[in-house]
Order: structure tokens, then C-alpha cells, then sequence
């Protein structure tokens, strides 16, 4: 448990321009006790901690999830007339993901005594702000992470080779993709060199040609 009671949060906002989720000190510090001790008795959540930063850890299986072996947080909310409202807050939104494997929490402690529930306390659910009648509604979503798009020949040869690399059972057609992209680059990169050959350098036909007329000039 890492809050007793509403009063530990202090004054408690909701806030879709926050990118983290803030909370106050003592919590925060409980937060990562816990965790870590949860950690303890749970084969290391898979995962072994970071050395550089106490916040985050490097899963033994980089392709693996922390919901797998992460705790699963609870938030609890006083309802008006329908009891306490009870929202989990999986490890894939409280914590995410930096580098390859290496998971941090998107977590940290706030300057004042107050909490702010910031975007990682609402990815992967739908969040209606119902601002009339000053409620807050959320349901369990499955959206898809943003990948950035690539645009240029080296992303999409990085992103390729990144698919080969990470999952073994695409990695013959990503070795046949790569192979067909770099054909293609060849190709088009030849096309015009044959071209500019034809601008710059006569046709042997023509050279024969003029070489006729001179010797019998």
C-alpha cells in the first residue's frame, strides 16, 4: 500500500497536458519500496535494475512486456453514491519504454504535497472529460503505440533490419525485403548513369558514320 488515505495525495488534478504522473515524495519513495520488494519475491519481475537510474530497469527478454511480471497498481476513488471506484494502472502505462529492454517509470515525485494524474495514468483507455456536470469517465482501450513512420531510405533500412534482428521468425522476409530494396536502389541509380552516357558520349554508329565521309572527303 502506498496511500492510507485521500489526505496523502493532497489536492489531486487530472491533467491531459502532463506527460508523467506526479505524486508526492513519501508516496513515490513507498512506490519504488515496493515495487522493488515485489520485485524480490517474483524471480526479479524478469528484468535487473538499472544501475544508472534507480527508476528504471533492462527486461532479460527485450521483446518482453513488464505486464507480464510487473505489478499491477491500484487506484482507488470515492464515489458519490456508488461506492469507491477501483481503477488498475498496468505496468505498460506506468512505466515505458527508452531504449531497447530497458523500461523506466513514468512516475515521479512532485514538487508540492499534490498529485497529478498526468497522460500515463490514462494510455490504454478511453478518457471522457465531462466537464458540465464535473465527472470523469475512463474504459479499458486497446490503442496502438505510436511508431514514427519512416520516411527516408536509411529509417526504412533501419527499420527492416530492426525487424530481422528483434524476431526471428520474420527474419527471412526481412532479409528478402532488404535485398529487393537494395536491387531496386542499385537499379535506379544505374538508370540515369546510362542516360547521362547517352547525352554525353556519341553513339558508335554516328562515330563510324562520320568517320566514313572523312576518309572519302
Amino acid at each position: 500500500m502506498v496511500a492510507a488515505s485521500p489526505h496523502e495525495y493532497g489536492k489531486t488534478i487530472v491533467d491531459s497536458g502532463t506527460t508523467l504522473t506526479y505524486i508526492p515524495k513519501a508516496m513515490f519513495n513507498r512506490l519504488l519500496l515496493n515495487i522493488d520488494t515485489f520485485c524480490g519475491t517474483h524471480h526479479s519481475c524478469a528484468a535487473e535494475k538499472d544501475q544508472t537510474n534507480k527508476n528504471c530497469w533492462r527486461m532479460n527478454d527485450a521483446n518482453g512486456s513488464p505486464d507480464e511480471t510487473f505489478p499491477t497498481l491500484h487506484l482507488s476513488f470515492q464515489g458519490a453514491g456508488a461506492g469507491d471506484q477501483i481503477v488498475p494502472w498496468k505496468p505498460r502505462s506506468y512505466m515505458s519504454e527508452r531504449g531497447y529492454g530497458i523500461w523506466c517509470l513514468s512516475i515521479a515525485a512532485s514538487s508540492n504535497h499534490d498529485t497529478i494524474l498526468g497522460i500515463s495514468w490514462m494510455l490504454h483507455r478511453d478518457t471522457i472529460f465531462d466537464m458540465g456536470s464535473r465527472r470523469l469517465g475512463m474504459a479499458s482501450a486497446h490503442c496502438p503505440n505510436h511508431q514514427k513512420v519512416p520516411t527516408t531510405l536509411w529509417e526504412r533500412l533501419t527499420a527492416l533490419g530492426h525487424l530481422g534482428l528483434s524476431d526471428a521468425k520474420h527474419r527471412p522476409w526481412s532479409i528478402l525485403s532488404l535485398m529487393v530494396l537494395v536491387v531496386l536502389v542499385t537499379a535506379v541509380a544505374i538508370r540515369p548513369s546510362r542516360q547521362l552516357r547517352r547525352l554525353f558520349l556519341p553513339d558508335d554508329k554516328a562515330v563510324r558514320q562520320t568517320d566514313t565521309e572523312a576518309l572519302l572527303a
